[in-house]
């Protein structure tokens, strides 16, 4: 049903349907409806679907607050639901923010425009062209009659005097813009003065269609934005969840490697790749779990250690305890012996003799020893030890020193020839048969350096990180603490001692000392 082309309304409202209801003697009644686009549906989905988030997000709040008893219960959400809430509770703020301050910044802007447009239709006023919906009043406020076919006037709608602050305030300032109220209904007004045939006359202009014209712009331009907010909410949402997965995944693997339960030894590095703060957390623990690796090791060495001179004392205690009385009376009994059994009595005081050595060997690994120290030549120290070996028939000795270095250092020399004396005795005895040993003494940095070399039948590498060991010997006779007791009084006297060996070809081991600046 078309409506008469008089009104124009269709035009005004062409997203309305119009349908006739009722004619008859007083006229026409029309509906109008208005007619659903598909951005309608997508909006009201779009709606809907923060509206759905929002509540959700409400809800999982309040469901921790009272599981928790806490008002804020992030401490108790898993990593990956923190960045979740987190991108959610974001994402929320910033569309109502939007929201907000958009539909305030356009409504504003179409405050501006409809003032605009009653400035524009105030210039152009022209008495005999006026609208019926103008308002004229006398310069005193007064309502006029020249529109009384307005049927606000009619039926008394706008107040017939205009109050006296509005008309001294359109006096000085030539217009005025006020807010108007009918009902419940507000529209804006322009009241401005221009002159009617000689006389000066306030006149208003009114826009009845502000309200239909400000929520159709409304409408018009925040849909749209509301439509692709939530199209970017959607997004951001699954990019969310996708992120917080992929930023917790490295950090639950290192939780499940971590919950197992592993032997402190057992603790092995972590591979993580990337350098942001994880990776450094990954690091300081890898750092620390090979700190913690070498103390225990550390431990355990000196666990053994200390296990092996409690026993070592007791064993030469009561060695001791067992060999004099035993020596006392086999040499009584040699006083008063024959010939012929006085071989076997000097057989049987060897072997205790060797057995009181091998007790004493034990006491010296046992005790405590506290270096004294003191400023040593070591050059010289080195060339008479030497010259206490240069008897071996089978070994040749060869030297090469370095006389041109400063040879003075600060340590305990009784210590020192000890040490040396068992490396170069260590080394006679790796040769079988006809060979030869080399000492070197140089300096290397700030450190003089003392080589043992010898081309013996040379450590096994199955053996080498057992060398060091108390308990540990590759001589069928000997009593493994030579270089126990080497690398013990080595850590005292802050030296370093270590070894390279090769089998059948032989072995060298060095001796780092500082040296006195």
């Amino acid at each position: 049903v078309k409506l008469n082309d008089n009104f124009g309304i269709e035009k005004l409202y062409s997203d309305y349907v119009f349908e006739k209801r009722k004619s008859g003697v007083s006229g026409a009644v029309y509906m109008a409806y208005h007619r659903p686009s598909g951005w309608d549906f997508v909006s009201l989905f779009s709606m809907y679907f923060i509206l759905m988030v929002t509540l959700l997000l409400v809800f999982f709040y309040a469901y921790y607050v009272i599981k928790y008893r806490h008002l804020f219960p992030l401490k108790y959400l898993s990593y990956s639901n923190k960045i979740t809430g987190l991108v959610m509770f974001v994402l929320i703020i910033s569309f109502y923010m939007l929201f907000i301050f958009s539909f305030v910044y356009m409504q504003n802007l179409f405050d501006k425009e409809i003032k605009t447009q009653l400035i524009k239709e105030s210039q152009s006023f022209d008495i005999s062209t006026a609208s019926s919906n103008v308002f004229i009043y006398d310069k005193d406020g007064y309502l006029n009659n020249m529109n009384a076919s307005n049927v606000l006037m009619k039926f008394k709608l706008v107040p017939s005097k205009l109050c006296n602050d509005w008309i001294e305030r359109i006096t000085e300032e030539k217009k005025l813009f006020v807010k108007r109220k009918i009902g419940d209904y507000i529209y804006t007004s322009l009241f401005s003065l221009h002159t009617i045939n000689g006389k000066t006359h306030i006149i208003e202009f009114p826009f009845f269609e502000e309200q239909n014209h400000i929520e159709k712009k409304l409408y018009s331009s925040l849909i749209p934005l509301v439509n692709i907010y939530a199209l970017l909410f959607f997004i951001s949402f699954i990019f969310g969840i996708v992120l917080s997965n992929y930023i917790a995944l490295p950090i639950q693997r290192i939780a499940k490697y971590l919950s197992k339960d592993l032997h402190p030894l057992e603790l092995k590095k972590i591979e993580y790749a990337s350098r942001d703060e994880l990776g450094n957390l990954v690091m300081s623990y890898n750092q620390l779990a090979e700190r913690l690796n070498e103390a225990l090791i550390q431990l355990k060495k000196e666990q053994q250690e200390s296990a092996w001179q409690i026993m070592a004392q007791q064993v030469a205690h009561d060695i001791k305890n067992s060999l004099t009385p035993l020596l006392l009376n086999i040499e009584h009994l040699k006083k008063q012996s024959t010939s012929k059994s006085e071989k076997t009595i000097d057989s049987v005081i060897q072997q205790i003799q060797i057995l009181s050595r091998i007790a004493e060997d034990f006491s010296e690994f046992a005790q405590d020893i506290q270096p004294k120290l003191e400023r040593v030549n070591i050059i010289h120290l080195v060339r008479n030890i030497i010259n206490q070996y240069c008897t071996y028939q089978n070994v040749s000795v060869e030297t090469r020193i370095n006389d041109d270095i400063k040879s003075e250092i600060i340590t305990d020399e009784y210590l020192l020839s000890r040490v040396l004396m068992n490396l170069i005795k260590n080394s006679i005895e790796a040769i079988d048969g006809n060979g030869k040993m080399i000492i070197e003494v140089d300096k290397e940095n700030n450190d003089i350096y003392i080589a043992v070399k010898d081309n013996g039948c040379g450590i096994p590498q199955e053996i080498i990180d057992k060398i060091f060991e108390p308990k540990f010997s590759t001589k069928t006779t000997g009593k493994g603490l030579g270089l126990a007791i080497a690398k013990s009084i080595c850590d005292k006297l802050g030296m370093k001692i270590y070894f390279e060996s090769e089998v059948d070809k032989g072995t060298v081991f060095y001796l780092f000392i500082r040296s006195v600046d």
